[in-house]
């Protein structure tokens, strides 16, 4: 347990270190500037217009849908919107954090395994990815309440808005984790392996949907069952939906065993030894051992501490 705490403490202080406005605590105890104060404002006002904007939107969507009596529909429409909004976010954040950052360059030198590195980046993306449904799904509910008159909708879009992200980013995060392991062992550009693998994990969803239409227009089924079955974002989430509101608190269980399962497979991939090769960096694979000495423990994590400190100052 004490190891997971760690590594949640480093996906903390990894989430700080890649997105700055983190830190905005730290503008409050300086001088604040007025350009700073009139751009927030701005920013701000700018993403209270389009958030309204986003609310008559999906309001007149589901009025539309309840006319033409298919209001079925808007999980479906919602969930699937929603996984292709994490899938183009999961791309930039993944490839942003596991290839441009340059934290694993400085950090990896300090006596922490490989795969605690790679488990604490995908926890930051999948938080990220929270913070973004979140956001989505706000609105979305409270039509739907409104509506609907039930507060069970709430469990449904939380069930769906904790599993979503793992569907979505977990398989991206094992294959940039093979490419980058693999251009560890040809000791070659990690970015130019990353996008040829994701280019080619959506290649084969592209044919898989492609043969899976072709199946479903060939054994005739109804035009409505058919644009559920491609509108869901996950297969059985008809069925999913459906569940008594207890079983749908089980996602919880879901996402838990998602960060462990990409914890023990990037321990798979990775092993032991690890290093980025690029045209400027290139990091020993040999790692100072941490139990040699008491002396040598306690300078380390004098050396982390001051590590972290200054780079939040």
């Amino acid at each position: 347990m004490k190891h997971w705490i760690k590594i949640f403490q480093l996906s903390r202080n990894l989430g700080k270190i890649n997105f700055s406005f983190l830190n905005f605590r730290y503008k409050f105890k300086e001088r604040l500037d007025m350009y700073f104060v009139v751009l927030t404002c701005f920013i701000l006002s700018l993403a209270g217009v389009i958030y309204y904007y986003y609310f008559q939107i999906v309001n007149q969507v589901y009025i539309e849908l309840e006319v033409l009596g298919i209001n079925a529909w808007f999980y479906h429409l919602v969930s699937c919107g929603i996984s292709i909004v994490l899938t183009i976010i999961s791309i930039f954040l993944l490839i942003n954090i596991f290839c441009f950052s340059k934290d694993i360059e400085n950090l990896q030198l300090f006596p922490v395994e490989p795969c605690d590195f790679f488990a604490s980046k995908y926890i930051v993306v999948i938080l990220f990815c929270y913070g973004i449904e979140t956001l989505l799904l706000f609105p979305i509910c409270i039509i739907q309440i409104q509506y609907v008159g039930e507060f069970s909708v709430i469990i449904t879009y939380l069930s769906i808005a904790l599993i979503l992200p793992h569907i979505v980013a977990l398989p991206l995060s094992v294959i940039i984790t093979i490419c980058l392991k693999i251009s560890m062992i040809f000791k070659r550009p990690k970015t130019l392996f990353v996008i040829t693998g994701i280019i080619i994990y959506f290649t084969g969803i592209i044919v898989y949907k492609a043969l899976s239409i072709k199946q479903i227009m060939s054994s005739k089924q109804d035009f409505l069952t058919m644009i559920n079955d491609l509108l869901a974002p996950f297969p059985f989430f008809e069925q999913y939906i459906s569940l008594h509101i207890g079983l749908k608190l089980f996602c919880i269980i879901f996402a838990l065993l998602s960060v462990v399962s990409y914890y023990y497979l990037s321990n798979f991939i990775l092993g032991e030894k690890y290093a980025l090769y690029d045209k400027e960096v290139k990091i020993k694979l040999e790692k100072i051992a941490f139990h040699s000495s008491t002396k040598l423990k306690s300078y380390l994590k004098k050396s982390i501490k001051h590590f972290f400190v200054t780079l939040y100052m």
